[in-house]
């Protein structure tokens, strides 16, 4: 079972990364006002629920596909401190009495990308006190325009890796290295 828990470390941050998150909020905000409907089906844009909306995006822009619900799309990617946000990151927070009921991307500038309400829809809001007090995560997806896939649990002392090219999904290299180590370079 393979999931995302680490993008490329900081030292390979490189332009592609910032400017596909600049094309994912630009495309996010085509949509705002959409109106806000739970469990709506991510393969239409009539509707959004907050994790259909960061799916259509991701997939849509930078060809990644990320899970459904936005308790799965927390385990994605690498974790990110709060005075570390970068666009596009994204940011989950409990809702509904669950401890990550709501997912919304970091715009810059203390602004939030999401949708959440039937009044509101799709809404390009303030990252202020009342959603840090429900902050639970931040995730950073892609980072220098690679994503990488590491399993979750595998069995002796050395873990592999794949390198994956976000737009075709297909892993270019393997490579094994030993957890909690920094990944080779």
């Amino acid at each position: 079972d393979w999931s995302s828990d680490v993008c490329s470390s900081d030292q390979y941050t490189d332009f592609g990364a910032a400017r596909a998150a600049d094309r994912i909020i630009a495309y996010g905000l085509t949509f705002l006002g959409t109106p806000y409907e739970f469990g709506a089906s991510p393969k239409q844009t009539d509707t959004f629920d907050c994790s259909s909306f960061v799916k259509h995006l991701f997939q849509h822009i930078a060809g990644i596909e990320l899970p459904r619900v936005s308790y799965n799309q927390a385990e994605e990617g690498a974790p990110v401190e709060l005075d570390e946000l970068r666009k596009g990151d994204l940011l989950f927070f409990t809702a509904r009495g669950l401890p990550i009921g709501h997912v919304a991307i970091y715009a810059g500038d203390g602004k939030i990308l999401h949708t959440y309400s039937e009044d509101v829809g799709v809404e390009l809001g303030e990252f202020d006190g009342k959603w840090k007090k429900r902050f639970v995560a931040a995730r950073r997806i892609c980072n220098g325009g690679v994503l990488l896939r590491v399993p979750q649990r595998l069995k002796g002392a050395r873990d592999r890796f794949s390198i994956v090219v976000p737009a075709s999904g297909a892993a270019v290299a393997e490579v094994a290295y030993t957890r909690g180590l920094p990944p080779p370079r």
